[in-house]
């Protein structure tokens, strides 16, 4: 089996914590939040389009619910994953790393993916 390197922008910090808490086998994740990245207060579309001109990311993670309705994804390099969950705290996104996990190998660029908790 190959070794598969993921790297995510992951909107919120939290992410962060959920990847280092979570096994995805055959998997190197590199995450990476927005501050870190030094974007810090950019938003949406120009976001997006800092990500895709860094062209280090598979996986843009968000739980802004809005982006669909205000950005198009067609043409960028990575999937954009929205969660969707009670809030962003660390109890109520932890439940869908599994539903992440599961769905790596469908996340392909361009296209948007939503994972539901069932309790937003």
């Amino acid at each position: 089996m190959r070794l598969l390197t993921l790297r995510f922008v992951a909107s919120k910090p939290v992410f962060v914590s959920l990847f280092l808490c979570c096994s995805f086998s055959n998997c190197r994740i590199q995450v990476q939040t927005v501050p870190q990245a030094g974007w810090a207060g950019v938003k949406n579309g120009r976001l997006l389009r800092l990500t895709a001109v860094a062209g280090n990311c598979n996986v843009f993670l968000t739980m802004d619910k809005s982006l669909p309705h205000q950005q198009r994804f067609e043409n960028l390099p990575f999937a954009v994953v929205i969660l969707r969950a009670g809030s962003n705290h660390f109890e109520d996104t932890r439940p869908l790393m599994p539903a992440v996990r599961r769905r790596l190998s469908e996340f392909v660029p361009g296209q948007l993916f939503i994972i539901s908790s069932g309790k937003e």
